[in-house]
């Protein structure tokens, strides 16, 4: 883990669990951990790839400062975070993390949008000096409850599909499902096409959070369903670890 990795991941430890990493490395050599994440009917979602800029965790600190403190008080939460831990798995776009976020509902993210407009603070301007990429993408009052049961001795594939024949990419739905449990990996999440507010642009068809038991078991899932992904003109993937105390 580069310097950059270091200073990332010690921050989001600490941002939303309060604890260092040192302090969580000795505790998994024993015990895995694990972390619920719980989203009911009718919240909303945003999700978050982006890339810091070098030498910015000072605008960085200031930004949550000045941001989070509202955000929390319109009902924000930063319901996990995930690491890449290693190249990407497809597409040559690689963030520093990639975190899920929930609010209440889509009223209660734009409340917050028109507070925070009010501010000194230009938070969307103050992005652009923090990270050289800031892809979002927001889900509008979700139409069931989701529970994600992660595992910090698990890798978590993030994919992310632009779909060029809709027809031909759940033809090969099936196979995959079947595949993956013969693999011992399994799908958390499945999401269609969200929404980027203005001045942002990421909009995948397919977002989807899979578990795996190790890298070996996601490659061989890769290399044996290329084939089956006929439909997709467009991909982003990582595998990850996740964030947990």
């Amino acid at each position: 883990m580069n310097q950059h990795r270091k200073i990332l991941f010690a921050f989001f430890a600490l941002l939303l669990f309060g604890f260092s990493p040192e302090e969580n490395k000795q505790k998994e050599i024993t015990d895995p951990k694990k972390l619920t994440i719980t989203l009911k009917k009718g919240q909303s979602i945003d999700l978050l790839s982006a890339i810091q800029k070098p030498n910015t965790q000072a605008q960085l600190n200031e930004y949550f400062a000045q941001v989070f403190p509202l955000a929390k008080q319109h009902g924000f939460q930063l319901n996990g975070s995930f690491i890449p831990a290693t190249v990407p798995a497809q597409g040559n776009f690689q963030p520093s993390f990639f975190s899920l976020m929930s609010w209440p509902d889509a009223k209660a993210r734009e409340r917050f949008r028109k507070d925070a407009n009010q501010l000194d603070y230009r938070y969307t301007e103050e992005r652009k000096k923090i990270w050289s990429v800031f892809n979002l993408t927001e889900y509008n009052n979700i139409e069931k409850d989701v529970v994600l049961e992660l595992r910090s001795d698990r890798l978590y594939a993030v994919s992310c599909f632009w779909l060029k024949d809709t027809g031909n990419y759940k033809k090969g739905g099936k196979a995959r499902s079947k595949l993956m449990q013969q693999l011992k990996g399994k799908t958390l999440l499945v999401l269609g096409k969200g929404h980027s507010p203005k001045g942002y642009q990421y909009e995948p068809d397919v977002v989807s959070i899979s578990e795996w038991p190790s890298m070996e078991a996601f490659n061989e899932f890769v290399a044996k369903t290329k084939g089956n992904e006929i439909g997709v003109s467009n991909a982003n993937q990582w595998v990850t670890t996740v964030l947990i105390k």
